[in-house]
């Protein structure tokens, strides 16, 4: 870093003058008065071993008087820092973001602990559940990262982020748009396959997933595959079978789909990533529970793990998410009471806006009809319903309206259960075929 000779000066003067020296007093025996006053002004440069001599005479460091960090307040801002990322890690991201914010109001742009800051103020945010807030902090830190060669990494993670926030607010297009610039860029960079890199395609084909862009997100899919296979980094290996598995059950190769997974679940638990590793364990439980035969207790042990993970370091939506698996194993075990209070949480804890607590509403539905209360379950049902209908578009809607339509069709109401059936091809980008005007009297006579 280039030093201003006039601030280094500045330091010197002030923190003498704090201290009632004279420009003498602070010379000593081994430099002279005149030069001090050069330096003061700015008109002379100070080798190291002087700004060393100054520094110890004026009771402060030389990094003080050469960048103007007190180390002593430095060392503070280091240990509240450390204090905000526990508590994010222990689950409180309220806390944490107030410490962070903090942080970043009190010191330096150009300092690592500003940036460390800003960065642990984006994840608190999406931690509680403030995923647009989150969005616009995470957008700052990349178009901060995106022209710097050192933070290039943190460009990154923001880049991969911001395509998961994206998406959690239906947001696909963005996240795919984000996602495609940030491959596009690191082709120009000529970079070698990196775990970042490999991240982000990751990303990009689940984004293309849930949009429904089954044929790239495929092709994508097999090109990563066959890119980490050669790779030693687990996290790289885990992150692109995690996707993949996505992609082979949204083609109905469910056994596939389940052993990809099963991978992705052997690699992130060498990993260090315990967010990923939970969350790709509810992905592999999501997997188990669709099979002929559903894998109640599994399910259910990888749920568990996942929740008690997750309440620590992965969010509001993705324990939501988790809840919303661990409320389906109580239904089919037969435990509608219990499937009912973990539903329950799902609303309270993400409100009625968001697909997941539409999908937790079917559940809830699904427990009271169960117990006998059929007017009560339709009713969940219907609202369920009306949440989907407003919480955007993509496959993961449409996979809440197919789940819908089971679900009314089960009740005996056919006609909302084919309207349900109906939306989920829509989103998906089937139309309906043109009905002939014969077929149609008939149909309205």
């Amino acid at each position: 870093m280039a030093h201003r000779q006039e601030d280094i000066g500045n330091r010197i003067r002030e923190t003498r003058r704090a201290l009632g020296l004279s420009q003498l007093e602070l010379a000593g025996d081994d430099l002279s008065a005149s030069y001090v006053s050069l330096l003061e002004s700015g008109k002379r440069s100070a080798t190291k071993h002087v700004v060393d001599i100054l520094a110890a005479r004026l009771e402060t460091s030389a990094e003080y008087l050469l960048e103007g960090i007190d180390v002593r307040a430095r060392d503070g801002q280091e240990l509240r820092l450390r204090y905000a990322e526990l508590a994010l890690q222990n689950g409180e991201g309220d806390e944490a973001l107030t410490h962070f914010r903090q942080l970043v109001a009190e010191t330096d742009p150009d300092s690592a602990v500003h940036r460390e800051a800003s960065w642990g103020a984006c994840r608190a945010l999406e931690a509680s559940g403030r995923i647009e807030e989150a969005i616009e902090a995470y957008d700052r830190v990349r178009m901060a990262a995106l022209n710097d060669p050192d933070h290039h990494p943190r460009w990154a993670e923001a880049i991969i982020a911001l395509c998961r926030c994206s998406g959690e607010v239906g947001d696909l297009s963005r996240a795919i748009e984000l996602g495609e610039e940030a491959l596009r860029h690191l082709g120009e960079l000529g970079l070698q396959l990196s775990d970042l890199q490999v991240q982000i395609v990751s990303t990009l084909v689940g984004s293309y997933y849930y949009r429904g862009d089954l044929v790239r997100a495929q092709i994508l899919a097999t090109q990563l595959i066959d890119a980490v296979e050669g790779m030693a980094s687990p996290l790289a290996r885990g992150a692109a079978y995690w996707n993949a598995s996505l992609v082979a059950e949204s083609r109905g190769r469910l056994g596939e789909a389940i052993n990809l997974a099963e991978k992705a679940v052997a690699m992130y638990s060498e990993a260090s990533n315990q967010r990923s590793y939970a969350r790709v364990k509810v992905a592999y439980a999501w997997l188990l529970l669709r099979q002929a035969e559903p894998a109640l207790a599994r399910s259910t042990a990888l749920l568990t793990q996942a929740r008690a993970e997750l309440s620590e370091s992965g969010g509001t939506l993705a324990v939501a998410y988790c809840d919303t698996e661990l409320a389906r194993c109580e239904l089919l075990a037969g435990r509608s009471a219990e499937a009912i209070v973990i539903a329950q949480r799902v609303v309270e804890q993400i409100g009625e806006g968001r697909i997941e607590a539409g999908r937790a509403m079917l559940v809830i539905g699904q427990a009271l009809c169960e117990q006998g209360n059929l007017g009560d379950g339709r009713a969940q049902v219907a609202h369920a319903a009306q949440i989907l209908q407003g919480a955007g578009g993509g496959r993961e809607a449409a996979t809440a309206w197919r789940e819908a339509g089971d679900v009314l069709s089960q009740l005996g109401e056919h006609m909302a259960a084919t309207d349900a059936y109906q939306r989920a091809l829509g989103l998906l980008g089937v139309s309906a075929a043109p009905t002939p005007a014969g077929l149609r009297s008939l149909v309205e006579s």
